[in-house]
């Protein structure tokens, strides 16, 4: 429910993007990319992807230099409300790019029971 109201938060009064907008997820597990179905190799493919980026050096530095970034953006060098509002959408941005990457590394196939 939480995360329900983050996400409208977000979506409508922030103007953000969220990782839903991006990848959503049907009941029955298929998962859709900007609204088209992926197939089990397509997703397969992005997990492989995944799995390589986190572990590279860009990742982090991405991640946390960012991060770190921001947040003197926001604590230290803020020098009005905009200044936070910067560093805020800055780690808004890399947490969107840490979820989408959740959303694909826990999809998993459907099991057809026969």
């Amino acid at each position: 429910m939480m995360k329900r109201i983050k996400n409208w938060f977000l979506r409508n009064v922030m103007v953000s993007v969220i990782p839903e907008d991006v990848f959503t997820y049907s009941p029955r597990g298929v998962l859709y990319l900007r609204g088209e179905a992926m197939t089990e190799s397509e997703i397969r493919s992005l997990q492989n992807e995944i799995k390589f980026l986190e572990e590279t050096r860009i990742w982090k530095i991405y991640q946390n230099t960012l991060a770190q970034q921001a947040k003197d953006r926001m604590f230290e060098k803020a020098q009005n409300y905009e200044d936070l509002w910067s560093g805020k959408l800055m780690l808004k941005n890399l947490e969107v790019m840490r979820d989408i990457n959740k959303i694909i590394k826990s999809w998993k196939p459907i099991q057809v029971k026969k």
